[in-house]
């Protein structure tokens, strides 16, 4: 696997100028260069040029070591939201900073907590192997995912990487329209559709079963009632 300068810089937890002094040095050398004369590193040899400059023989003193990696992630619900996403980005940045650690990256959701397709949680999994931050800091579990934060947490594992849920006070409102907005977001709908079992006379005709849909309205209808109830007693 073949990174950009950038990235390898990331891995070797120094700037892109510092490579490019240490190529000039013949220190650490481009696996390669493009057409376009951009400089290509082989990941494998990073690695091995880190496990090197973390043995014993040449590690700094206490006072002198490396900073922890990490990144930052956060999530609302729906636009109207950004305050809180501002609010748990700060609150984040702050926890991080107080505890001297270096942050790599900031990923942010504006979606629903149970749509695994999340543009940026899908490019913080993919990042994980190139960035291999100590920790992914979020205010809490349910910000990565309603369900299924187990297998994340499992996947993370794997790059040295564990989560990390600070928690956050957050008002009793933001909570309440958060779980409306699941509660009313179309993926919710396509749970129940895809595990509602169809009739043998329903999967001759094909298409969508009218059973299971009727019955997904109804339960996603009961459910949207529970919410707004709850939502609107809870501010009387």
């Amino acid at each position: 696997m073949y990174l950009r300068i950038g990235q390898a810089a990331k891995i070797m937890g120094v700037s892109p100028s510092t490579l490019r002094r240490w190529e000039q040095e013949q220190k650490l050398l481009p696996e390669k260069r493009t057409q376009g004369n951009h400089r290509r590193y082989d990941y494998h040899k990073l690695e091995q040029v880190g496990e090197k400059t973390r043995s014993p023989s040449s590690q700094p003193s206490s006072h002198n070591k490396p900073k922890k990696s990490v990144v930052i992630y956060a999530r609302v619900s729906a636009p109207k939201q950004k305050e809180d996403l501002q609010r748990q980005i700060e609150t984040l940045r702050e926890y991080a900073t107080h505890q001297g650690w270096n942050i790599l990256k900031i990923y942010t959701d504006i979606g629903s907590g149970i749509n695994d397709t999340r543009k940026q949680l899908l490019r913080l999994l993919t990042d994980l192997p190139l960035l291999r931050p100590a920790h992914i800091l979020c205010t809490y579990k349910d910000r990565i995912a309603r369900f299924g934060t187990t297998m994340l947490e499992h996947t993370a594992k794997i790059y040295g990487t564990t989560l990390l849920p600070i928690g956050m006070q957050q008002s009793d409102n933001c909570e309440q329209e958060e779980m409306v907005q699941t509660i009313m977001d179309g993926d919710t709908l396509l749970v129940f559709r895809q595990t509602l079992p169809a009739t043998k006379k329903e999967e001759k005709k094909g298409g969508t079963p009218r059973y299971a849909y009727n019955s997904c309205i109804k339960g996603v209808s009961f459910l949207r009632a529970v919410g707004l109830y709850t939502l609107f007693f809870k501010r009387i």
